[in-house]
């Protein structure tokens, strides 16, 4: 059993109190993963965790603990626009995805049905059915898209899976918005910020066609020594994304 599953820490610890989100409002983070330790199929070069697992160190949170939390926590705030499905690293890494999904709806039609269902995800678990599945289901996919080649994939966000796979599953899971986050260091050996990358990064919105982009930079302090990108940049990125006749936003 996970620390965090004894009495009365349930929806403080898998539930975050409501926030006030650039994305999604007023918003109720559900932490599918809980503990410590970041457990994703990336390792992105802006991440904030010095390592990333592929699996917890002491097991999945249940479905039933993590509903539990996001019932109370229902229950307790209103005004919600969005519940975020979310967790220290890849949310659709945990095993019982669709059930957690399919608990989130049926808790959201009957406690708040006013509100959306989002998540942040890098898509590395779309080769499983019941995570594409669960996937459609949901009102917002803000699914992640940092580069347009397979060399400044591999650089910046550390996937254990093929960039051409990953633009295949996100045009047949569709209506996604995409999310590209914007890095480099200093001496460009992390760099998805260039002309040629740029133009590459565009060529793959392009081929998904997504709903929408989110264009941004670094939000935190990351485990790699990175600079931040000027703001005149990301928006010049936001205009190119337009002239595909894409909706953009810089966050």
């Amino acid at each position: 059993m996970r620390r965090a599953e004894c009495a009365g820490m349930l929806a403080p610890y898998f539930v975050s109190e409501p926030h006030e989100s650039r994305r999604f409002g007023r918003a109720l983070r559900l932490d599918v993963i809980g503990g410590q330790s970041t457990v994703c199929s990336f390792s992105c070069a802006y991440c904030r965790a010095k390592q990333c697992e592929l699996q917890p160190d002491e097991g999945w949170v249940g479905p039933a603990v993590l509903l539990g939390a996001l019932r109370s926590a229902l229950q307790t705030y209103s005004n919600i626009d969005h519940i975020v499905i979310a967790g220290n690293g890849e949310p659709t890494g945990h095993p019982a995805f669709g059930p957690i999904v399919e608990g989130v709806l049926g808790l959201r039609d009957r406690l708040a049905p006013d509100t959306r269902v989002a998540i942040v995800s890098n898509g590395s678990g779309l080769d499983r059915f019941e995570v594409r599945d669960a996937l459609a289901r949901l009102d917002v996919r803000l699914m992640k898209l940092d580069a347009g080649d397979a060399t400044t994939f591999r650089i910046v966000s550390g996937a254990c899976l093929s960039l051409g796979w990953l633009v295949s599953q996100l045009r047949l899971l569709g209506n996604v918005t995409l999310l590209g986050r914007f890095i480099r260091n200093g001496i460009q050996s992390i760099d998805n910020t260039s002309r040629s990358a740029i133009d590459a990064w565009l060529r793959v919105v392009a081929e998904v066609h997504p709903i929408a982009v989110q264009v941004c930079g670094r939000d935190w302090a990351s485990r790699q020594p990175l600079v931040d990108v000027p703001g005149e940049e990301l928006d010049a990125i936001a205009e190119r994304v337009r002239a595909l006749g894409i909706p953009a936003v810089v966050l």
